[in-house]
């Protein structure tokens, strides 16, 4: 069975780097830094379902996502012999976020009576979503359905 789909997303990540210099024999300088990403998609996966049974089945859905809109958060800490002092948050806008990026995805269903199911879905970012760099998305997602 093929089934399309548009869906909105969200998704994100962090990553945190810390860098430690000695400026003398008695002072050290941390500097730590910590970026939230945020990115908000127009998703539209065509699923192709195998049904094993009535209630069972699985899933492989080919995808396409446009990027609607996407923040950075940045957080930078000096501190010299654990003494912090110059904490600085900013947002920042990257411009080389890609508009379009394509993935697939693996997924199974149940259905547990005639109304109500629920799926897990392993989802693979096959481009990578920054320019100039090897960034994928990867999202593990589970849901709860309701049928009328």
């Amino acid at each position: 069975m093929v089934v399309p789909a548009l869906i909105y997303t969200t998704r994100g990540g962090q990553d945190e780097t810390r860098e430690t210099m000695e400026i003398t024999n008695t002072a050290t300088l941390i500097q730590k830094e910590k970026v939230v990403l945020t990115t908000h998609y127009l998703e539209v996966p065509i699923a192709l379902k195998y049904y094993f049974d009535p209630k069972l089945h699985i899933s492989i859905s080919p995808m396409i996502s446009f990027l609607l809109d996407h923040t950075a958060k940045i957080t930078s800490t000096g501190c010299i012999n654990e003494s912090c002092t110059g904490v600085r948050e900013e947002d920042n806008e990257y411009a080389d976020f890609r508009d379009i990026e394509l993935g697939l995805g693996f997924g199974f269903g149940y259905y547990i009576n005639r109304h109500v199911s629920m799926a897990t879905q392993y989802q693979l970012g096959m481009s990578s979503i920054v320019e100039e760099s090897e960034v994928f998305n990867r999202v593990l997602s589970f849901s709860l359905g309701y049928e009328f």
